[in-house]
């Protein structure tokens, strides 16, 4: 499965491409298949990808939002996609839909309590620049990893602990 990641700085200091590219670097093992970094003043995320469902060869993560104005990354496997898509509103070839656009679409329509409605293995962040807020949930069960480090300078999380050294 694909793994995500992000760093926050708390403080406002811009996040730069070598402190994601090091994030990265620490989960190659996990996407062998590509994946993206986003970063834009105090915030980035990113996500490497591996393609173990017909539809995640369509993954293109981070994804910005332009008319919200966030960002999102996600890692998923979602197994009730036809429920999801039926409650979205998503029509056409269910092939083409990602596991990352049901929960996206999920994350538009209900916000935080789109959680309660996706089933599977999945970790997911949203980045709200105006709020300043950072958004991030996984699947009930705990099935797929997601860590954390606070402290008053940064936020910084990953789907492996070895990407927060």
């Amino acid at each position: 499965m694909s793994a995500i990641f992000g760093l926050l700085r708390r403080d406002g200091a811009p996040v730069t491409p070598g402190e994601l590219a090091t994030m990265r670097r620490a989960l190659a093992h996990w996407g062998p298949d590509g994946g993206g970094v986003w970063h834009e003043g105090c915030a980035g995320l990113g996500q490497v990808l591996f393609c173990s469902t017909p539809e995640s060869r369509y993954e293109q993560l981070p994804r910005v939002d332009p008319e919200l104005g966030t960002t999102f990354t996600a890692a998923a496997r979602v197994d009730n996609r036809a429920e999801l898509m039926m409650d979205c509103g998503l029509r056409g070839t269910e092939s083409v839909v990602t596991d990352s656009d049901l929960i996206w679409h999920a994350y538009r329509k209900w916000g935080a309590a789109c959680v309660k409605r996706i089933y599977g293995d999945w970790a997911f962040a949203v980045w709200h620049p105006v709020e300043r807020k950072l958004f991030l949930a996984r699947d009930h069960f705990g099935n797929t990893a997601l860590y954390y480090y606070a402290d008053p300078r940064v936020f910084v999380f990953a789907s492996d602990r070895q990407a927060l050294l």
